[in-house]
């Protein structure tokens, strides 16, 4: 039992040397311009405790598994004396690979290990050892070889240098634990008992004002340390947004079900207009990007050309800021919120949906998605099989070989093999639309794209003119992990990334107009999501809902109506029903969004938005020119005038709490709806999802649709 004890000092004060190491990285808590030396070091030793508390719950455990009372046990034991110092180094090795593993995500992705992030690393393994792969190959293929090897090492070698060397390891093992433990016990107490005044204070990364509490809070949940992050996630309260009371602001509808045939009988065949649909996901593609939409640059000219044509809604949300989420808004008109948890796409779903293609199917449409990346990511696949496609192509599918950044290691063989965490390169997807498309016609065509070299690292094949960023940068740019002070020379890449799905976009339009499809085609193109650049403290995607990354361009080509830029608020959600519009097809009850080219479009209107994802947990609503999101890690508010402060620097939540209450409610009865729909099975064969509009929203007048006097 004695080298039971002896195994778990060192493995402590591994984790205290590692602590020491960790936290003075750039950017974690020691280094933190905010927090006074007192606030830095009451987290550190808050971590260190907790560290000690999870090795005693290890011990503990060892500890009365010894004891039990059974023979066998008891004469293994006894014959193999050093057997549980063997089992205790490593149950106490996994905590510490658990440990060094959090910090490794932290180190590329930002984020700890939590109980949320380890449940969707489980589902979706394959697909994020392939991303991993593709981002960070040199690491790794090192961890993968060098935790086993370390772990086996220490099992074997470290038990008997505990066991022999008893009287130097009580002479300074467990005097060193003690005397840290009570620092660190001592440091905690005066700062919890002490602590400064809860007076405003700027974030310096993100340039938000915060109180005081909320950013300790914050900065103890996202940088103290893998076992703080743990256990602030198991003690938040998550309680609040289910407290909720209708308060008759809001109208929610659930709309009865109806069958396909029930639907097309209601179609006017004698108005339908049998136009072609190719609606086009950029990855990544922020609003700023494009002149159209207030950029200051023209980074895709053959979109900006597209454009001119088109109807643009320069003022576009998408639902979410992660894409297992935001991609499938833009076909199914649903809000992907399904529970209070990160939900993965089951096999065969047992909630309907109805994607605009599955209508199309029934009016003789050819039906595909052509995509550059794994759909199996988050279970998308799963949602997107309806039975309602002719083709459907993605890189696990298209006989072709993936792309290769720059800078891998050596591992291109391999890598590639696996297909680079899922994607094609854009030129073959587009290929791929142009073949099949030449397969189906004259028939009426529908194709969901999905194009990603504008996804980090942000790939620019050999070959293709760099208009905006030098080729060789002095560091990589990972997952939301790079220098904050070279973000400009990123998004210059970024830029030139976009420049060349727009090349392969322009290949697309050749071929239309080539082939006499242009005048009968609509085509959309908007972004699953925008990028951020550390504009408030964090780079990528999937995390925070602010508007780099949630405001996305929307155009609109619809053959016969006449360009023009509109003020309207719109969402991803919008696409399904519009595009229903120019085919003079009726909406379908399944659908929550709106038609944005209706007459009687409203003024005002709720747009919600959602973060589920181990980065972020918040829940948003966007009316009129007021933000408000809610995070459900932090248990904290952000409330925006965007109207006054569109870079979302200003927290207004404390100085109008009639208004955070006004928009906290329709949160609440936004979510608790969806989640209430999605948790009750026997609502499945009966109503569609619910649609939440306010109780009397102000109405354009008939006169107000989209018009060309709006352009520019």
């Amino acid at each position: 039992m004695k080298c039971v004890a002896r195994t778990a000092a060192v493995f402590f004060l591994f984790i205290v040397l590692l602590e020491a190491l960790f936290l003075t990285q750039d950017g974690v808590l020691l280094t933190n311009n905010i927090l006074l030396p007192r606030e830095k070091f009451t987290l550190a030793s808050f971590e260190i405790l907790l560290g000690a508390l999870a090795v005693f719950g290890v011990t503990a455990a060892i500890m009365l598994v010894a004891k039990i009372p059974a023979k066998p046990l008891q004469h293994f034991l006894e014959a193999r004396p050093l057997s549980l110092c063997r089992i205790a180094c490593g149950l106490f090795f996994i905590l510490l690979a658990f440990y060094t593993a959090s910090w490794g995500a932290k180190s590329t992705s930002n984020a700890f290990i939590d109980i949320e992030a380890l449940t969707f690393t489980l589902q979706n393994a394959g697909q994020i050892l392939k991303h991993s792969l593709h981002m960070e190959p040199v690491a790794t293929i090192s961890a993968a070889i060098a935790f086993p090897v370390i772990g086996l090492l220490l099992v074997l070698l470290l038990p008997p240098l505990l066991q022999n060397n008893s009287n130097v390891f009580a002479k300074f093992g467990f005097p060193a634990t003690r005397i840290l433990l009570l620092a660190a016990l001592a440091v905690y107490l005066y700062g919890v008992y002490f602590p400064l005044p809860n007076h405003g204070v700027v974030d310096a990364n993100s340039g938000t004002t915060y109180r005081r509490g909320d950013l300790i809070s914050k900065l103890r949940h996202d940088n103290a340390g893998p076992f703080t992050h743990v256990f602030h996630t198991l003690a938040t309260n998550h309680t609040y947004l289910k407290q909720y009371t209708p308060d008759g602001s809001v109208a929610v509808a659930y709309p009865p079900q109806t069958t396909m045939a029930e639907y097309v009988k209601g179609v006017d065949q004698t108005s339908l207009r049998r136009l072609n649909i190719i609606v086009i996901l950029v990855e990544s593609l922020r609003a700023d990007q494009l002149a159209v939409c207030g950029g200051k640059r023209v980074v895709m000219p053959n979109v900006e050309a597209i454009a001119s044509e088109s109807q643009i809604f320069p003022d576009t949300y998408t639902q979410s800021s992660h894409s297992n989420y935001a991609d499938l808004g833009p076909l199914s008109s649903h809000y992907p919120l399904r529970s209070w948890w990160t939900h993965t796409y089951p096999e065969n779903p047992p909630y309907p949906r109805v994607l605009i293609y599955d209508i199309l199917k029934q009016l003789g449409y050819k039906t595909a998605v052509i995509s550059s990346q794994n759909e199996n990511w988050g279970g998308m696949i799963n949602y997107l099989k309806t039975g309602g496609l002719d083709a459907f192509l993605h890189s696990e599918t298209v006989d072709a070989e993936s792309y290769i950044p720059d800078g891998d290691g050596g591992f291109e063989v391999y890598v590639q093999a696996g297909k680079r965490s899922g994607k094609l390169d854009d030129s073959v997807t587009i290929s791929e639309a142009v073949k099949w498309i030449d397969e189906v016609k004259p028939s009426p065509f529908f194709i969901y794209m999905n194009l990603q070299n504008s996804h980090v690292p942000f790939v620019i094949p050999k070959g293709f003119e760099r208009k905006f960023s030098k080729p060789d940068l002095p560091f990589r740019i990972g997952f939301n992990r790079f220098p904050p002070n070279r973000a400009k020379e990123v998004m210059d890449v970024y830029a030139d990334s976009l420049a060349y799905v727009d090349a392969q976009i322009g290949r697309l339009v050749t071929y239309l107009k080539r082939e006499g499809l242009w005048d009968d085609t609509c085509v959309v193109v908007t972004g699953d999501t925008g990028q951020a650049f550390y504009e408030h403290g964090f780079a990528a995607h999937a995390s925070q809902l602010f508007n780099e990354v949630m405001r996305v361009p929307l155009i609109l080509r619809i053959p016969g109506e006449a360009p023009a830029t509109s003020s309207r608020p719109a969402q991803h959600i919008d696409v399904p029903p519009t595009l229903l519009h120019a085919l003079r097809l009726p909406p379908h009850p399944s659908f929550q969004g709106l038609d944005l080219l209706r007459p009687d479009f409203p003024k005002s209107r709720l747009r919600f938005l959602v973060a589920q994802s181990p980065l972020a947990h918040q829940y948003g609503v966007i009316k009129d020119q007021y933000k408000l999101v809610y995070d459900m890690d932090h248990n904290s508010a952000f409330l925006f005038d965007l109207e006054k402060d569109p870079g979302e620097t200003i927290n207004i939540f404390s100085e109008h709490p009639e208004l955070f209450d006004e928009m906290i409610s329709y949160i609440k009865c936004w979510a608790n709806n969806q989640v209430k729909y999605y948790a009750t099975p026997s609502m499945y064969n009966r109503s569609y999802p619910p649609k939440t509009t306010l109780t009397h929203p102000q109405k354009v007048h008939a006169g107000q649709a989209p018009d060309p006097r709006e352009n520019g």
